[in-house]
Order: structure tokens, then C-alpha cells, then sequence
């Protein structure tokens, strides 16, 4: 394409600008800058909390302590952060990918640059479809009109001429344009119409924000329950030293410090995972928000039918095909804005005789109006083409033609045949400015008609997509700007829509039928579907959209979820959360999938960290209403926290399975955490008295409570993951808790011997009692369990894989054999009783759960 005396900017002009700053530079609302990442981890409203504490161990000399309770925050904070670095890689990456792309024509040649490298003067070239980058003024046009419906509201199509000017935030609906850009970046009109726009704001889902206050609860009453156990705790009788280790242990307990990162690990690994099977999340918080969905509106193009189309006839009533031929074969490379139907009759009859031809004048088509027009003088003549749907145009036929067409026409749409119907005038028309409907135009009966019969490709495969949606309970509409009988048939052949209502919009007033009715909407225009999503949303439910064209960007705005293809308009691609790559509509139901479980593993381990938060918060009333310290140290607690709530945290996110995500996320996650709690912090208070009156001391009764809480979150763990369908087998549920015991009871035992007994020599013969070499025997069996357990993941056997795995499992038992757990978790050695009871009592209660499980089936 030439533009006749424009050359644009040169390329030494743009990087002067560039240099200047008069860049397009625009608010990346999903991307933080790496400092903003680094500067939020480290100083995050847990660590401000918690740093005052670290100091105040550092000053009386609790440094084991503080080695022990500030090493899992640290990795914490940089795991997080590392992890966050990676995702703004990664999706930087593929912004770089599917970024918005405009073509500028710098020096006489047209070049596609990113929006963002846009600078001040730039001419932009802009067609159907496209969005407008940068405010402007038109500088040459062709039958352009644009949609300011985002800017002004308003859903009427403008038409623009040279000299108007032209904002950021619309887009082009039909012909061309080249645009002078004036404003860019900041300083455009979208960009000025609200403040917050000119501030980095990280996009949240509702759940986050949930997640977020309920965060900021837990550490203001981390705060003042430490503030009251400090007060309360008689000073006579405790020093300042274990006064201020139980309120770090408070702090620890009840502040979720891994609940954050888990749940941003958890939308990464969903955006990860739906890029990898060919879907592109372009809006993270839109994964959340799939769960809640309930309804979901398709436009038949490319859904029910591919895209492909082909034309099987023509009828011509009072005019030649020949002769429309000529005549729309000489003007067809003038036309703007051609839509694939358009491009069936360019095809159709791109070999007749071209004629001479002036004074050309169009109306292209838009998915509003639903004609096009074209109007040429051949010779002294004039003559004009109009296509578009036969109830547009029907109105122009002379009455003894009209009901013999429209017998036509309703026989080819019952065969599934979309039509497409023509008149030809004979004379000249006058074209208003600003075209909104077929009334606006004064067009004069005519009886040259014609009619073209268009078979579509069937998308049998959508029969399936349609019950797995079902089967997910969510309500299919098919919104279409075809006519009644055209779309019913078409259903028919695919098996779908059989006994379902249909409403025909253009005989029926939109306002006064009721939405949630009917299955299929014909004769839609595109405010038709901004109407069905709004009307849809008012009655509660949540909608998400599916288009690709211009004519589907209302109802894409609107829609609580938006979806669109990889084919779809730029416009399109750029309004939508979602796009589908490869324009794969068999991962729809793989996107719901995958929403449903982000949320539904985010409710099972937010209950996890929720059911510690709470006994916690119990457990620090009670013995502050007692005036003693809470009898844990920060140290101990690392021991269930991690086995307890952490652990199992991580592995529940990266799980799948069909689920149905609860309507109401937090009211299930205290309706079964709350219950818990309670009975986990009373089982607490009774050890800890049982423990008083046996005479324990104090870290005596530390390592009885570790080990009870262990315990019962285990058995817990066990209940939700059992009740959430997760594991349906005992045998898998005991053999988690063997590990999860196993592990926790090593840790309260080991070592086995001192550092000193190794370097002399002394170990491993110098037993005093069994106890060490049942000890020895079992973490042995443990490390050898884990081998072989990996040789069999290991897969294929080899040699040098059995030597690596031994290597490495001789390496942990020795370690671990030496490694002064006891001494770093401030715990000690119990009478076998206690864990040979609680080990029985876990099991006991897992068999409780898994007998209420069967009775209940």
C-alpha cells in the first residue's frame, strides 16, 4: 500500500525521540519491575512484624533461636521472590510473543513495531480491527468509522475524516487510516481519564483481596495476642527471656508466613500450565474467577461452524449473473474492510471483464448495519450493489418479487444454508455521512435480485465440548447474527439444541424476554450481546464470553471472563483475558478445569494454614488468661508447621481433578477449620496439664505438645484431603502418615550420636542401650525406603543408578545420624509410650474417617 507525499518520520528522528523520552510507554498493570519485587518481599508486612522480634532475641543473645525461627522466613521471602522473578520472565516472555503490534510508515515504509515503541509524530497506519495507540489526527482515511464505546460509552460506529482527531482506546470498524500521533503513552486520553491509571496497581482477583485482609487480620492479632501474653505473663515467676520466646512463638504460629507464596505459586503453575497445553492467560486473576462461572455465550461462527465457508449456488431473479458479475468484479479491489463472505463473491467472480469505472462510493459492512453498499458511474450510469442479510434488505424488493424471494430463502436456511441476499440499482443513491441503519439510506424498489447460498463447515467435535460443559454446570448460549432457521438447522446436523428455546431478536424486544431462558439468540447485533451479558449478570449470574471479531468486543468487556481466539481481531485478542492458541476451542473445557482446581487446592490448603492460625490464637488466650508463657518454643514449632500445614500445602497445588469449586470459599474453609482447631487446641491444654501433673518440665511438656500437634494435624490433613476426594484408599492415607510421622519422631530422637563420638571413633559401637540401635535400625530403613522408592521413579534400572541412589542415602543416614536435631528444635528424648500411643491414636482416628467415609457413600 502507497500513500501518495506521507513518508513518516526517519529513523533517526524516531531514536532522537526515543532519546527524549517521547516514547509510548504505557502502565504495565500485571508486570512489577524487579525492584518492586524485591523491595515487597523483603519488606512485607509479616517481615516488618516479625524483624522487631529477631532483634530483640539478637540483644539478649538467643542466637540458636534466631538462627532456627529466622531461617524458614528467609528461605521463605527468597524462594518468593525468586519465584516472582521467574513469572515476570515468563510472562514478559510471552507479552514479547502476543504484544500489541501497530505498523508505522517511517521513511515511505510500512514497519510493524510494538505499541510501546511508538514515539511523538509517528505516522500510524490503523485498519479493521486494529486499536488506536495513541491520540492523534487523521492524515488520510478510507470509509473509516470507530468505536469510542470504551472512551465515551456510547456504541454507536463514528465516522472520521481527515482532520478529526482520533483516541487511544478505540478501534477501527471498518476501512483505513493513517493517523499523526500526538499524545502517546501517559499523556493520551484513556490514560487521562482516571489517576490510578498513571500508578503501577497489581490486577487482584477477588480471592486474593480475601486472602490479603485475612492476612492482615492474623498478624494485627499476632500483635495483640502477643502484647496480651507479654502482659498477662507474671513476671515474678517468668523472666524477660521466656516471656519474649513466647510471644515469638505466638507470632510464629499464628502469622501464615508460606499461605502468601503458596497462593501465587499456585496461579503461576495454572498460567504455566494452560500456556504449555496452547492457552495464553493474558489477565491472572481471570483464572479465579472460571470457577465461579455459569453460564458461557458463544457466537456460532467458529464454534458450531469452522470458519471455512463455501458458496454452493446463486439465484439471480431480473438480472444476469454475468452482468452483476461485471459489475462487482470492477470494483472489487476497491473495496475496504471485506469480511469472508465478502470474499467468497471477490473469488466467485474475480475472472469476469473488469469495466471502466469513477465517482466510486461504499458503505463497507459492519456487523451493526448488516449490509454493505457500493456505488460506481460505468460510463454515464450508475449503478450500485447492496448485500447483506435478506430481512435488511427485503424492504427495497417490489411486493410481487418479495414473497417468492423470501420462499427461497426460508427453504435454503431449513437445509442449514447461510444466505446472503443482493439488490441492484440502476441508478444513483445518495449516501448519508454517517450511516447507522438500512433506513437511513433512500433506496428505491427494485426487482434485480439475487441470492447466494453459503455452506459452512460443521464443528462436529463441539458436541462434546458442549457436555463436558454441561457436566461442569455451566449454561451454553449460542448468540448469533444469523437467522432462526439457519442456526436451528445447523444445530440439528451437529446434535445439539434439540428441544432447547430460540429467540429471534429482530422480531422480539430484547428488554422484555428473559435471558436465562433460552439456549440460542439469532439475529443478534453487537450491542444485542453487550445486553445478554449485562442482562445475564444482573440476574447473578457469572458469564464468561467467547469471540474473535470486531462485532464480539462489547460483549468481551462486559463479560466477567473473556475468551478469544488466536485468529480473532487484534482488537479482540487485546480486551480478552484469555486466548485460545492455535484457535483450539477443545481446551475451553481445559480452562474451566483448571480454574476449578486452582481454587478448589487453594481452599484445601488454606485450611491447612488456617487450622494452625486458629488453635493458635485459641491456645495464646487460654494461657495468657492463665498468666504463664505458651509452653512451645519458636524453635519446636518448625517441626509441625512444615510437616503439618507446609509440606502438604505445596504437593495439594500441584494436584488435579474434576472438581466443583464451593460457591462460598472462605464459609467452607471455617466451617471445617474452626471445628478442628478448637479440638486440636483442647487436646493441647489437656496434655499440657497432664504433663504438669506427671511432673514434666518445661521442655519436657514442649515435646509432648509437638508431638500431639503433629499428631492430630496429620490426622486433619488426612480428614480434608479424604473429604475433598483426593485419596479414596486407606492404605495411601496410612502411608502418608507413617512418613509424615516417621519424620516428625526422628527429629525429637536424633541423633544417634554426637559429632565428637564420630571424629573419635566411637560410633558407631558405643551403644549404651537398645535405644540407640533401634534408632539407628529404623532411620536406616527410613533413608532405604526413599531409595528404593526413587529407583522405582528412576525408571529405567541401571548400575550406576543403584550407586547414585546408594551414595546418596549412605550420605543422609549419616548426617542425620549426627545432626543435633534435638538440640536445634529444643527438644528432648520421650518415653516410647508417647509416640507409640499417639502413632496408635492416629491411626485410630484415620480408620474413624475412612469407616464415617463408607457409612456416608
Amino acid at each position: 500500500m502507497t500513500f501518495s507525499g506521507i513518508t513518516g518520520l526517519t529513523l533517526s528522528e524516531v531514536k532522537s525521540r526515543k532519546s527524549l523520552g517521547l516514547v509510548n510507554k504505557s502502565i504495565d498493570s500485571y508486570s512489577p519491575s524487579y525492584l518492586r519485587i524485591f523491595l515487597s518481599n523483603i519488606l512485607s508486612l509479616i517481615n516488618i512484624v516479625i524483624f522487631p522480634l529477631v532483634v530483640s532475641l539478637f540483644l539478649i543473645g538467643l542466637y540458636k533461636e534466631i538462627f532456627a525461627f529466622s531461617t524458614f522466613l528467609i528461605v521463605n521471602t527468597i524462594v518468593s521472590i525468586f519465584d516472582q522473578v521467574r513469572v515476570k520472565r515468563t510472562l514478559d516472555k510471552l507479552k514479547s510473543q502476543f504484544n500489541i503490534k501497530v505498523s508505522v510508515l517511517r521513511e515511505s515504509k510500512l514497519t510493524e513495531v510494538s505499541a510501546s515503541e511508538v514515539v511523538v509524530g509517528e505516522v500510524i497506519f490503523a485498519k479493521d480491527g486494529d486499536s488506536i495507540v495513541a491520540d492523534g489526527k487523521i492524515i488520510q482515511e478510507s470509509y473509516l468509522q470507530v468505536d469510542e464505546s470504551s472512551l465515551t460509552g456510547e456504541s454507536n460506529y463514528l465516522r472520521k475524516f481527515v482532520g478529526e482527531e482520533i483516541k487511544a482506546g478505540s478501534f477501527v470498524v471498518t476501512g483505513w487510516c493513517l493517523y499523526k500521533a500526538e499524545n502517546v503513552g501517559k499523556s493520551n486520553y484513556i490514560n487521562k481519564l482516571g489517576a490510578e491509571a498513571l500508578t503501577f496497581k497489581e490486577k487482584k482477583s477477588k480471592l486474593q483481596k480475601s486472602s490479603d485482609r485475612l492476612i492482615v487480620f492474623l498478624v494485627f492479632a499476632s500483635v495483640i495476642l502477643s502484647i496480651l501474653n507479654f502482659i498477662s505473663v507474671d513476671s515474678s515467676r517468668f523472666s524477660q527471656e521466656e516471656k519474649l520466646l513466647s510471644i515469638t512463638t505466638i507470632v510464629s504460629l499464628v502469622i501464615p508466613q508460606t499461605l502468601i507464596f503458596l497462593s501465587t505459586l499456585a496461579f503461576t503453575i495454572s498460567i504455566t500450565k494452560l500456556y504449555r497445553k496452547g492457552v495464553l492467560v493474558q489477565k491472572g486473576g481471570s483464572i479465579e474467577d472460571l470457577s465461579y462461572i455459569d453460564t458461557i455465550c458463544f457466537d456460532k461462527t467458529g464454534t458450531i461452524t469452522t470458519n471455512k465457508m463455501s458458496i454452493v449456488g446463486a439465484k439471480f431473479w431480473n438480472i444476469e449473473e454475468e452482468e452483476f458479475g461485471r459489475i462487482y468484479s470492477s470494483v472489487s479491489s476497491k473495496l475496504v474492510s471485506v469480511n469472508k463472505t465478502q470474499e467468497l463473491i471477490n473469488n466467485r467472480y474475480s475472472n469476469h471483464q473488469k469495466l471502466s469505472f469513477s465517482d466510486l462510493s461504499q458503505i463497507p459492512f459492519n456487523s451493526r448495519i448488516k449490509f454493505s453498499l457500493v456505488q460506481a458511474r460505468f460510463k454515464d450510469e450508475f449503478r450500485a450493489i447492496i448485500l447483506g442479510a435478506w430481512e435488511v434488505i427485503r424492504g427495497s424488493i417490489t411486493q410481487a418479487l418479495s414473497n417468492e424471494v423470501s420462499e427461497v430463502v426460508e427453504r435454503a436456511e431449513h437445509e442449514g444454508f447461510r444466505v446472503l441476499a443482493g439488490i441492484v440499482i440502476f441508478d444513483y443513491l445518495n449516501i448519508p455521512t454517517n450511516v447507522q441503519s438500512f433506513l437511513d439510506l433512500d433506496v428505491p424498489k427494485t426487482d434485480k435480485v439475487c441470492l447466494f447460498f453459503i455452506k459452512e463447515e460443521l464443528n462436529f467435535g463441539i458436541t462434546e465440548i458442549f457436555e463436558k460443559l454441561k457436566f461442569q454446570g455451566i449454561d451454553v448460549k449460542i448468540i448469533s447474527g444469523d437467522s432462526k432457521n439457519s442456526v436451528q438447522r445447523i444445530l440439528s446436523k451437529v446434535g445439539i439444541g434439540q428441544g432447547e428455546k430460540v429467540v429471534d431478536l429482530s422480531l422480539e424486544n430484547l428488554e422484555e424476554i428473559d435471558v436465562s431462558r433460552y439456549f440460542i439468540f439469532c439475529r443478534a447485533k453487537p450491542e444485542d450481546k453487550l445486553f445478554i451479558v449485562d442482562k445475564l449478570k444482573k440476574l447473578g449470574r457469572k458469564v464468561c464470553m467467547v469471540g474473535d471479531g470486531v462485532n464480539d468486543v462489547l460483549g468481551l468487556k462486559a463479560a466477567d471472563v473473556s475468551i478469544s481466539l488466536e485468529s480473532g481481531t487484534k482488537v479482540a485478542r487485546e480486551v480478552s483475558d484469555i486466548v485460545l492458541l492455535k484457535n483450539d476451542f477443545t481446551k475451553i473445557n481445559l480452562i474451566f478445569y483448571e480454574g476449578e482446581n486452582i481454587i478448589y487446592n487453594l481452599m484445601l490448603s488454606t485450611k491447612l494454614f488456617l487450622l494452625k492460625c486458629l488453635y493458635s490464637i485459641f491456645l495464646a488466650i487460654y494461657f495468657s488468661f492463665l498468666g504463664v508463657p505458651i509452653p512451645l518454643m519458636p524453635n519446636s514449632t518448625l517441626i509441625f508447621s512444615f510437616l503439618g500445614s507446609s509440606a502438604p500445602g505445596y504437593i495439594i497445588v500441584f494436584t488435579r481433578q474434576q472438581v466443583l469449586s464451593p460457591k462460598s470459599f472462605f464459609s467452607e474453609v471455617f466451617r471445617t477449620t474452626i471445628p478442628a482447631s478448637i479440638f486440636i487446641a483442647l487436646s493441647v491444654i489437656a496434655f499440657y496439664h497432664l504433663g504438669r501433673r506427671i511432673g514434666y518440665e518445661f521442655i519436657s511438656i514442649n515435646t509432648l505438645i509437638v508431638l500431639v500437634i503433629l499428631t492430630l494435624s496429620a490426622v486433619f490433613t488426612i480428614y480434608f484431603i479424604v473429604s475433598s476426594k483426593k485419596i479414596n484408599n486407606l492404605l495411601y492415607a496410612l502411608t502418608y502418615f507413617h512418613f509424615i510421622m516417621f519424620l516428625g519422631f526422628f527429629q525429637t530422637l536424633l541423633p544417634v550420636a554426637s559429632l565428637s563420638d564420630v571424629l573419635s571413633g566411637q560410633f558407631p559401637m558405643n551403644f549404651t542401650n537398645w535405644n540407640k540401635l533401634v534408632l539407628l535400625f529404623g532411620l536406616l530403613a527410613f533413608v532405604a525406603m526413599f531409595g528404593v522408592v526413587f529407583l522405582i521413579i528412576w525408571r529405567p534400572f541401571s548400575l550406576w543408578k543403584l550407586i547414585v541412589v546408594f551414595f546418596c542415602c549412605t550420605i543422609v543416614s549419616v548426617v542425620a545420624s549426627v545432626f543435633p536435631f534435638r538440640e536445634y528444635y529444643n527438644v528432648i528424648n520421650l518415653s516410647w509410650f508417647w509416640y507409640v500411643f499417639l502413632y496408635l491414636t492416629g491411626i485410630f482416628f484415620i480408620y474413624l474417617i475412612f469407616k464415617l467415609k463408607i457409612t456416608r457413600s
